[in-house]
């Protein structure tokens, strides 16, 4: 259950930052394909999202929920990311 709940702790603070992300992923995304680099990714994240301490410490739900939007190309596909929060 706390699992879940942090999980779902780390899409709300995804959420409340999505415009900022989004801006920043699509500066590096000059192709217009809507996928960028999993490390690219993970620093635009950490730059734009401010999670609160306790949450930092299941950081590895976050990583989790981004991979699940990698595609065979080894990119993640944030469009589809953002269609699911």
């Amino acid at each position: 259950m706390k699992q879940f709940r942090a999980r779902n702790t780390w899409r709300y603070c995804i959420q409340n930052n999505i415009r900022e992300i989004v801006r920043d992923l699509k500066g590096l995304d000059t192709d217009k394909t809507y996928h960028s680099d999993p490390s690219a990714f993970m620093k635009i994240l950490y730059k734009r999202v401010k999670a609160p301490e306790a949450l930092k410490e299941h950081s590895d739900m976050l990583h989790d929920y981004v991979l699940s939007f990698m595609d065979n190309n080894n990119k993640i596909n944030y469009a589809a990311m953002g269609m699911d929060l």
